[in-house]
């Protein structure tokens, strides 16, 4: 995955990019019936994750990824040691192995990493990876057929100031919100940052772009922007939907954002 190859500074990612405090209380509150002695899966080796089940005290816990300078960034910014293994490979190849074993799987935004081709068969795995009233927790972006125009982020951004925070809310709302993805249904950074270099000469929308790179750097691709009414009924198979919880309203993704606990049947 040549796009994790190029993130570097993940310290400077600020939620709602990873999970928010708000997001952990949503996955606490859901994983507290769940046995301690009970295998947990995680797609990716987020380390808010890790930390939040090590606090919890689950004792059997597997992160999934195929990005070993990711692992090493992530491992490198727990709090407490890591205690749980790591499973090395592609989701859709290594879940398998795992049949009917998690009783819960954690995943936070993991869906833009895997082209809309393969959509049905990476969350027919986690299906059948999930024992029998396995839950699958997932934060997911999503779009409607209506995206962010660039004109109203424009007007928005250069009266803001160039903090961490707003440079954070640039790179989600141009990058991953706005009328930019209605191209290919794709982030495609590179493209994205020269389309903006092309558009803006206001000085501080020039500068929240070039800072944007620390956030979400060039050559990264990411799929997303197809409209959620045309994804949904593809999501999850032989899942049951019981809680879909709301981002902020003063979240950059609000209204877009979701959490989606899922239960096998």
């Amino acid at each position: 995955m040549a796009t994790w190859d190029n993130i570097q500074t993940w310290d400077l990612v600020l939620p709602p990019s990873r999970p928010s405090l708000d997001h952990l209380g949503y996955f606490r509150t859901i994983l507290k019936d769940v046995p301690k002695k009970e295998p947990i899966g995680i797609l990716g080796c987020t380390p808010e994750f890790r930390d939040m089940l090590f606090e919890l005290r689950f004792t059997r816990v597997h992160y999934i990824d195929n990005n070993r300078h990711s692992v090493r960034i992530m491992n490198g910014m727990r709090a407490y040691p890591s205690t749980d293994k790591l499973e090395f490979g592609d989701w859709i190849k290594v879940l398998p192995e795992f049949k009917n074993y998690f009783a819960a799987i954690l995943s936070d935004l993991t869906s833009g990493n895997i082209e809309y081709s393969d959509r049905m068969k990476f969350y027919y795995v986690v299906n059948q990876s999930l024992v029998r009233g396995g839950i699958f927790i997932d934060k997911v972006l999503t779009h409607g057929k209506k995206k962010k125009k660039l004109k109203h982020l424009d007007d928005k951004y250069r009266t803001l100031p160039l903090n961490l925070l707003h440079i954070n809310h640039f790179s989600c709302e141009y990058l991953f919100d706005s009328e930019l993805l209605d191209a290919e249904y794709r982030v495609d950074s590179s493209r994205f940052y020269d389309l903006l270099e092309e558009r803006f000469s206001d000085p501080v929308l020039r500068k929240f772009a070039f800072l944007s790179r620390r956030v979400t750097p060039r050559d990264c691709i990411w799929w997303y922007g197809k409209p959620w009414s045309d994804l949904e009924n593809e999501y999850c198979p032989g899942l049951r939907r019981v809680h879909s919880f709301d981002e902020r309203l003063d979240s950059p993704y609000a209204k877009g954002l979701k959490i989606f606990v899922s239960i096998k049947k």
